[in-house]
């Protein structure tokens, strides 16, 4: 399992969400009294990305005649397109349908998730150093990394890493 001892005070700890809880846990009960934050790069990803109000999709789903279920899986792929370069009629189509939501409100951002990995030891646990989602992630929010090593096996036992 992860040694606390080596953690700094102040940190963050980018982990899966299989282990988050276990390792909050064993922090909980250790003797290290240090201050630290666990999340996982799905919350990352939710936080950095911005999102839509639920209104977007009852607005795409009256636009197009779509079903809500078709609605609010366009609406939720909508805040990755911004980094998609597609000179196709439909890309350009959503790209039109993300501008009007954004003019309409919609768009919920939290411009202070970026603040939170200021002046913090980021520290990830539990992904590869070749998890390129994870690397790019890392790198929008201007952080440098130190990778931890899986002490005695731990995560091949928790989580759905055994291949």
């Amino acid at each position: 399992m992860l040694d606390f001892k080596n953690i700094v005070d102040n940190s963050i700890i980018i982990c899966p969400s299989l282990i988050k809880d276990s390792l909050v846990k064993e922090h909980s009960y250790s003797y290290f009294t240090k201050r630290i934050k666990f999340i996982c790069k799905e919350e990352i990803l939710s936080e950095l990305y911005p999102n839509y109000d639920y209104n977007a999709v009852i607005d795409i789903k009256n636009k197009y005649d779509y079903p809500l279920f078709t609605s609010d899986e366009i609406v939720n792929n909508l805040k990755y397109l911004e980094y998609y370069v597609g000179n196709n009629e439909r890309l350009k189509q959503l790209k039109n349908d993300k501008d009007d939501l954004d003019k309409k409100g919609y768009k919920k951002i939290n411009p202070l998730f970026k603040q939170l990995f200021v002046n913090k030891t980021i520290y990830v646990y539990g992904y590869f150093p070749i998890d390129q989602e994870l690397n790019n992630l890392l790198a929008l929010l201007n952080v440098k990394a130190n990778y931890l090593s899986d002490d005695n096996n731990y995560l091949a036992n928790k989580c759905c890493y055994n291949y």
